[in-house]
């Protein structure tokens, strides 16, 4: 979770809030469109048997798409609403540096998480073996403390003189 909160940190030292803002909003809205393509994209594949490349071909400029309309809305909020007073060239070069920023951060946090996930299991599945290896010394000293246990029941009773009155007494030789 760190690398998330790094990451973000970093971009607001090095570009501002307004940049962070529209970059974050930028990997937010893109997963949220390119998720649901890209799992009927493979629901295609599957049922067709076509590559799925045929629907997702187009996702890779979807960073700069979202970049573009974040940036027009806040540039054309700034200028209240004037049109004309918009300057096109910097809101796309900014949509193209907002869009590359924006993959860049996701990629670089989603194999930073994916790393912290996968120590997080290991440690998780070494915990779990040795609980079962705990739980299995345990249950072997529960067995042979239950069967000393036993032994010295029928030791008891197979003696008469501590065999209580209406106890059955075993003995060896039956």
């Amino acid at each position: 979770m760190d690398s998330v909160i790094n990451s973000i940190r970093s971009l607001f030292s090095t570009y501002g809030f307004r940049a962070t803002a529209v970059i974050v909003a930028t990997i937010i809205i893109v997963n949220l469109i390119k998720k649901p393509i890209v799992a009927k994209a493979k629901a295609y594949q599957n049922e067709t048997g076509l590559d799925k490349a045929v629907i997702t071909k187009s996702i890779t400029v979807l960073p700069v798409v979202v970049a573009f309309v974040l940036e027009f809305l806040i540039e054309l909020t700034i200028n209240n609403f004037a049109f004309m007073a918009i300057d096109f060239a910097t809101v796309g070069a900014n949509a193209v540096l907002y869009g590359a920023l924006a993959v860049a951060t996701y990629e670089g946090v989603k194999k930073q998480l994916e790393a912290y996930s996968a120590k997080r299991n290991e440690e998780l599945s070494t915990a779990k073996s040795t609980v079962q290896n705990s739980s299995t010394t345990v249950t072997e000293t529960a067995n042979e403390t239950a069967q000393r246990s036993v032994e010295k029941t029928l030791i008891k009773c197979t003696n008469p003189v501590n065999a209580p009155e209406n106890q059955i007494v075993f003995s060896a030789n039956d």
